[in-house]
C-alpha cells in the first residue's frame, strides 16, 4: 500500500522538491516469499527437506504421494507456539526496531488408510495450512536538518500491515507394491491483507516559519480466494535411497474483495494541494507460480538425510491493483485565490516476480527407538525482480531448524526451534533521512514449534 500511496502522492506533490523535503517513507515489508513458515511435524524440524520421505498427514503439504505410505489413520497438528520478530531499519538517520509476539497455527491434517490390501493401498486426507503470516508495525518520530535548504523537518509515521494465507487441501494417493506411490491434491488459498498508514511532515525555516506541511492517511482491505492442484510421486530405489518429485500448478482466482482509500493534504506558502481517492471494489490479484520440487534421501541404520531443490517459475510483470475510480485532485493558489479541481485515472500498480530456486537440506538421528534429534537448513529467496517493485519488498531469507521428537505407542510429539533471517539494502531516497549512502532493512525471526501426531 505504501507504493500505491506514493503513486498518488507523486501525481501533484512535485512542488515539495522545491523545498528539499523528503516525502517518502520506509517501505512496508510486503514479503511474497514462498517458504515463510515451517509446516508439519518432521518436515518442519528438518528445513522442509521432506519430499522423498514424506508420509502421514504432513505429506499432504510436502508430497501428496506420501500419504499412501501411512500405516493406519493419522492426525497431525503443528503450531508456531511462540514467535518473536525483530525488524531493524537503518540508514534513516536513526535505527528503528519493531518487535512482535504471536501464536500462529501453521498445520492441521488427517489421513485415512482406505484399503487393507498388502499389495496396493489407496489413502486420502485433508489438511489446513498457514504457509505465510506476519504482522509489521513501523513507527518513526524524527527531526532532521538539511544544510542545503536550511530547513528543519519533523516527520511522524505510523504504518501497519497484517498479511496471512490460509490453505485447505484435499488429497488422494495410490501405492503400488512397496516401491512407488503417486498422489494429488486440490487446494484453495484465502489471502487476506489489511494495512493502514498515517504520515505527517512539517518543514520550518531558520526563523521557525512553516514552509511545508503534509498529512496523509491510507487504508486498505484486500481478500482473494484462489484454487490450484498439486501432484507428486515417490520411488523407493533401494533400502538406502529414495526420491520424490512434486508439481504445483498456478492458481486460478475464484473471487476477490478489495477496498482502498487515500487522503493527502499539502500546505505550501503559495498553494495547497489535496488528493482524495476511494474505491470499495478495486481489482486485486495474487499470483501463484508453477512450482517443481525434487528430493533425494539417504537412510542409514540410525540416521537419514535429504536434500530438496524447489523451482518456482517466472510470473513476470502483472497487475496487482487496478481501479476504474478516479483520483480527485484539488489545488488552491493562495496568491491568485484560484481553486482548480482535476480528476485523473489511477495508474495500474504492477509487480514483477522472477523465477526462484530454493534449497533445503535436513534429516534426523535416532538416539534410541523412541527419541530422535532433527535439524535442517533452508533458503527462502525473494521472487521480486527489482528492489523498486511497486508492491512487494525484496528480502532474501535463510533459515535453520533444530528439534527433538519422542515416539510413543500411538503418539509422536516434537518440539523445536526455528530461526530465519534476511536483509536488503535500501536507498536513502526511500527514507526521511537527508544523509547520503545506503540504508538497510533487516528482519530476524525466532520461533518455538510444537507438533504432535496420533496413529489409530
Amino acid at each position: 500500500m505504501h507504493n500505491l500511496t506514493r503513486t498518488l502522492a507523486l501525481s501533484v506533490f512535485s512542488s515539495a522538491s522545491i523545498y528539499g523535503v523528503t516525502a517518502l517513507n520506509p517501505p512496508d515489508l510486503n514479503l511474497p516469499n514462498y517458504n515463510r513458515l515451517p509446516i508439519g511435524h518432521w518436515g518442519a524440524l528438518e528445513g522442509g527437506a521432506y519430499r522423498a520421505r514424506a508420509k502421514g498427514s504432513e505429506a499432504i503439504w510436502y508430497n501428496p504421494a506420501g500419504i499412501a505410505r501411512t500405516e493406519g489413520n493419522t492426525i497431525t497438528a503443528n503450531a508456531l507456539f511462540i514467535e518473536f520478530t525483530n525488524v531493524e531499519i537503518e540508514g534513516l538517520g536513526t535505527s528503528t526496531e519493531a518487535d512482535g509476539f504471536g501464536q500462529l497455527p501453521t498445520f492441521f491434517g488427517t489421513t485415512f488408510d482406505a484399503s487393507d490390501s498388502e499389495n496396493s493401498n489407496f489413502s486420502y486426507g485433508f489438511a489446513v495450512t498457514t504457509p505465510n503470516s506476519y504482522t509489521q508495525n513501523v513507527k518513526l518520530d524524527q527531526d532532521e536538518y538539511n544544510p542545503s535548504t536550511t530547513l528543519t523537518t519533523h516527520s511522524v509515521l505510523d504504518s501497519s500491515i497484517d498479511f496471512s494465507v490460509l490453505q485447505p487441501h484435499l488429497a488422494f494417493a495410490y501405492r503400488s507394491a512397496e516401491d512407488w506411490t503417486v498422489g494429488g491434491s486440490l487446494w484453495l488459498s484465502l489471502t487476506s491483507r489489511k494495512s493502514s498508514e498515517s504520515l505527517g511532515i512539517q518543514a520550518r525555516d531558520p526563523t521557525n516559519a512553516l514552509r511545508f506541511s503534509q498529512v496523509s492517511f491510507a487504508t486498505g482491505d484486500h481478500e482473494s480466494l484462489d484454487m490450484g492442484l498439486s501432484f507428486g510421486g515417490q520411488w523407493i530405489i533401494s533400502e538406502r535411497w529414495a526420491v520424490g518429485a512434486t508439481l504445483k500448478t498456478p492458481a486460478i482466482q475464484l473471487s476477490h474483495s478489495s477496498s482502498f482509500s487515500v487522503h493527502l493534504f499539502q500546505d505550501l506558502p503559495t498553494e495547497t494541494n489535496e488528493i482524495r481517492f476511494k474505491d470499495t471494489s478495486i481489482d486485486y490479484e495474487i499470483k501463484y507460480p508453477l512450482t517443481l520440487g525434487l528430493g533425494a534421501a539417504y537412510t542409514h541404520e540410525k540416521w537419514n538425510v535429504e536434500i530438496d531443490v524447489i523451482f518456482y517459475e517466472n510470473i513476470g510483470s502483472h497487475t496487482v491493483y487496478e481501479s476504474n475510480e478516479q483520483i480527485d485532485l484539488l489545488n488552491y493558489n493562495k496568491i491568485s485565490t484560484v481553486a482548480t479541481q482535476v480528476f485523473d485515472d489511477l495508474p495500474a500498480v504492477k509487480a514483477d516476480l522472477d523465477y526462484v530456486i530454493n534449497v533445503a537440506i535436513g534429516g534426523h538421528y535416532h538416539v534410541n527407538d523412541r527419541i530422535a534429534v532433527h535439524g535442517g537448513l533452508y533458503t527462502d529467496f525473494s521472487p521480486v525482480a527489482s528492489r523498486n517493485d511497486e508492491v512487494y519488498s525484496k528480502l532474501d531469507m535463510f533459515g535453520v531448524m533444530l528439534g527433538v521428537s519422542k515416539k510413543g505407542e500411538i503418539n509422536t510429539t516434537s518440539i523445536g526451534l526455528n530461526y530465519n533471517w534476511g536483509s536488503h539494502d535500501i536507498s536513502v531516497e526511500d527514507s526521511f533521512s537527508a544523509a547520503t549512502g545506503d540504508g538497510k532493512i533487516r528482519i530476524d525471526n525466532f520461533g518455538v514449534l510444537f507438533a504432535t501426531s496420533f496413529t489409530y
